[in-house]
């Protein structure tokens, strides 16, 4: 079990050289994928703000690198409101490893039908289209654009002292999680991905998550 062996395995991979390294990957990538995207992204903020009452982006407090809190930015996908309740029954559930919907061939790890988003909302996040406006937070330096996906502030109050290793590198735009299994892996292996990405950076790794997570994004298996 990684929990029990972490002392004896090697720390994160990520100071010094790899981490510059890791952030000249990220500023030349992320600058093309906005010149890409702009047009895109254009088309989706408007029909957002046309189609719901509210901002098209939605701004939102997470965790980052070494516990840091910074302003992450998405396409709202749900309808203006101030309860939390539903999401953070779904992290307690989550992170204890228990399922919380039944899918059609095994248990998933996901709010299914969720009442509170917008039509163009369940679209957008079934292709993931809700994340594009994070590639400014790569810009920013907020995040980058491989690693553990940035977590809520409840949710890291919940994280066993293991857990928090997840926390020792940049969040990332996508990861191992998403390419890897994604809502039908339980909170603990979600984890145990992240850590090991952490542990056995390499620019190489990178590359490799981007161009998997290119036809995750074609099949639509955000939800």
């Amino acid at each position: 079990m990684l929990a029990n062996t972490q002392k004896d395995i090697k720390r994160v991979n990520l100071s010094g050289f790899n981490l510059l390294l890791k952030r000249l990957i990220d500023i030349n990538v992320a600058t093309v994928m906005l010149l890409f995207t702009a047009p895109l992204m254009a088309a989706i903020w408007l029909a957002v703000k046309f189609t719901s009452p509210g901002p098209a982006i939605f701004v939102q407090r997470r965790i980052g690198w070494k516990g840091n809190l910074f302003n992450l930015y998405k396409f709202r996908t749900m309808m203006i409101s101030q309860d939390q309740s539903a999401h953070q029954e779904y992290a307690k559930q989550w992170i204890a490893n228990q399922p919380y919907a039944a899918g059609p061939e095994q248990n998933t790890y996901k709010i299914l039908g969720d009442k509170r988003l917008t039509p163009i909302g369940a679209f957008l996040r079934k292709y993931s289209l809700d994340e594009f406006p994070q590639i400014v937070n790569v810009l920013k330096g907020d995040m980058s654009l491989v690693g553990p996906r940035p977590a809520l502030g409840y949710e890291v109050e919940m994280y066993q002292e293991w857990h928090k290793e997840r926390l020792e590198g940049p969040p990332g735009l996508t990861g191992e999680w998403q390419v890897g299994g994604r809502y039908n892996l339980s909170f603990e292996e979600m984890v145990k991905l992240d850590i090991e990405y952490l542990r056995n950076w390499t620019p190489s790794r990178d590359f490799k998550v981007l161009l998997k997570t290119v036809p995750a994004v074609l099949q639509g298996t955000g939800k």
